[in-house]
């Protein structure tokens, strides 16, 4: 048995748009939107003519083995500028969620689309975080504030999943918004980290349960 201390970076993270609900910001743009804002993706309401603009991003944590013992998951994210002194500083809510079907964990970042988006997650408010002035003249993100969500319990219950963990962002602002930066573009990104005990196999070759162990 070992423990192990990891991060896991989203394998998908987009922006859907309800006044282009057919559009994917990534396969349908070249390059992506907000390719020259550090790769930023939309999670609230917008001012650019989009309408409500919601995030969407993914984990997968299929590598942690079944059995194992979460002891700590926390969701770190790094909000980027979607404020200012004319429109204030917008609130993105964040919940996570999961799917009664299959079908709903296998979105992508380049498909995904207001229309496609998956719409019978069970959603968990996990908290709000706030994005920081924005120099919208320069279009420039001023730097970034980061906020933690404990996600110890949820994500225990999950280990051995076969499907991805994902998270939903939504926004009241109506003009301007939140912005996270995409795990796309290197740097910057949210992502979760996790340290979990791995499980006692026997000799057999059998996994034993981590209670009583030890």
């Amino acid at each position: 048995m070992g423990h192990v201390i990891k991060d896991f970076i989203a394998i998908n993270d987009a922006y859907v748009c309800i006044n282009n609900p057919d559009t994917n910001y990534i396969a349908d743009h070249d390059p992506p939107y907000y390719s020259d804002n550090n790769g930023i993706m939309v999670a609230g309401g917008d001012g650019m003519g989009h309408g409500t603009a919601d995030g969407w991003m993914n984990f997968d944590l299929t590598s942690i083995p079944a059995g194992s013992s979460i002891t700590s998951a926390t969701l770190f994210i790094l909000a980027y500028g979607g404020g200012n002194a004319n429109y204030g500083n917008p609130t993105a809510h964040m919940y996570t969620c999961r799917s009664p079907n299959t079908t709903g964990e296998l979105w992508t970042e380049d498909s995904i689309t207001w229309n496609t988006a998956p719409t019978e997650m069970i959603q968990i408010y996990i908290g709000d975080f706030v994005g920081p002035d924005f120099n919208s003249t320069d279009q420039i993100p001023g730097d970034p504030i980061e906020y933690t969500f404990s996600m110890t319990d949820w994500i225990s219950r999950f280990v051995g999943s076969l499907y991805p963990i994902s998270f939903y962002m939504n926004c009241d602002a109506s003009v301007y918004f939140c912005r996270l930066s995409s795990h796309r573009y290197g740097n910057g990104y949210s992502y979760l980290h996790v340290e979990y005990d791995e499980p006692v196999v026997a000799s057999t070759g059998e996994t034993l349960p981590m209670m009583g162990v030890g």
